[in-house]
């Protein structure tokens, strides 16, 4: 009685983004980025988690140069980003939700260039099983 039908319950809301990206991943070449899929997917086979990371100062200058953040909001906006991020991974994934063992391979996009970052995931993708 008196509950609002347009407000998503939490766990509703894991349960179908949960659904969304296994009914995605079925597909034939997917890539799924974010939304805690690599927590979803741990268990399926030819299925690649990567993980992206880098400094503060790494990530400052990028949001400036490539997404034209203001240097001096760009510091605060990084902090919020990365205060939700993790309380959406860790209201999915719980308080595990950052174990190195859930990745295949972690880059440091401070040391290896996006352009070599992307040429290796491409080949650890089509890479076959031996």
């Amino acid at each position: 009685m008196g509950h609002d039908k347009s407000v998503v319950e939490e766990k509703e809301y894991q349960t179908s983004l949960k659904n969304l990206i296994l009914k995605t991943a079925e597909e034939d070449d997917v890539v799924i980025i974010g939304r805690a899929a690599y927590f979803f997917l741990k268990n399926m086979k030819n299925c690649y988690h990567f993980h992206l990371v880098a400094p503060m100062d790494w990530r400052k200058k990028y949001a400036m140069e490539e997404l034209n953040i203001h240097k001096n909001i760009v510091h605060e906006i990084i902090e919020r980003h990365d205060k939700n991020q993790h309380w959406f991974l860790r209201s999915i994934c719980g308080e595990c939700f950052n174990d190195p063992v859930l990745f295949d391979l972690t880059f440091n996009m401070s040391r290896i260039p996006i352009e070599k970052t992307i040429d290796i995931i491409k080949w650890v993708a089509n890479a076959k099983d031996s």
